[in-house]
């Protein structure tokens, strides 16, 4: 069974200069897989090339999740 107090999410939330916003966390296995079909992340990358013709980096590697979303300007 997971326990919060034992094995804590921690998040990063920073920006990487003034071109990307990087959330990273670490992972924390399921112990009870339960099937993903990812539609969050589909849409904002989907959003993200709408909007801005960027590409949205998604990387998993070994102890943690990583999410790059290209900072968008205002006129």
């Amino acid at each position: 069974m997971w326990s919060a107090g034992r094995n804590p999410l921690h998040i990063d939330i920073h920006t990487n200069g003034n071109q990307t916003l990087v959330i990273k966390n670490n992972l924390q296995p399921r112990l009870l897989k339960e099937p993903s079909t990812r539609t969050g992340l589909q849409n904002i990358r989907k959003r993200y090339e709408l909007i801005s013709g960027k590409d949205v980096m998604v990387k998993e590697a070994e102890g943690y999740f990583e999410v790059r979303l290209p900072l968008l300007r205002l006129n």
